[in-house]
């Protein structure tokens, strides 16, 4: 990864809803790396009302995850996005056939 995060990742980290999504994802395709098939990623939210609950989806915009169960579960309520959808629910996502780039942000301790 680069030793800076690209500004439309920052940006994306920052506020997820007033970004250039396909900025990010430019980003994402120049600077990311492969994932590794087998990895396991979470992601907490709200399932999406159109799909069944375990069923397969695909998104077209960038997906936030993380390695951790306990800070995919956090975020949601930090951004207060749990309270507006009612709900919080914490995807489990391995990576079977990996197609796409992932880009790891440093954490700072």
């Amino acid at each position: 990864m680069p030793e800076t995060t690209p500004k439309p990742i920052a940006e994306y980290q920052g506020d997820t809803y007033c970004c250039d999504l396909k900025a990010v994802s430019e980003a994402i395709r120049l600077s990311g790396r492969p994932m590794m098939p087998g990895q396991y990623l979470f992601h907490g939210g709200k399932w999406p009302a159109e799909y069944k609950y375990g069923a397969m989806f695909e998104t077209t915009r960038p997906l936030s995850t993380t390695l951790c169960p306990n800070i995919a579960m956090g975020v949601p309520q930090w951004h207060d996005r749990a309270y507006r959808n009612n709900a919080i629910e914490l995807f489990v996502l391995r990576v079977s056939e990996p197609h796409s780039k992932v880009f790891s942000l440093t954490v700072k301790i």
